[in-house]
Order: C-alpha cells, then sequence, then structure tokens
C-alpha cells in the first residue's frame, strides 16, 4: 500500500512537470 501511494504521488509529480514543460516549449515556439 506505501508503495501504491509513493507510485501515485510519483505520477501525480510527473504529469505536473510534464504540463509546466510543455507549456514552456509552446511559449518558445510562439516567440520564435
Amino acid at each position: 500500500m506505501n508503495l501504491s501511494k509513493e507510485k501515485l504521488l510519483f505520477h501525480h509529480y510527473y504529469a505536473n512537470w510534464l504540463r509546466i514543460y510543455k507549456e514552456v516549449a509552446i511559449r518558445e515556439v510562439t516567440i520564435e
């Protein structure tokens, strides 16, 4: 159960990071 919770937390953190990365990438493309 502890492992599952940790895995879920990691997935949430990764998804959040991926969303920010996409926003930054789109912003850079828009600037160019």
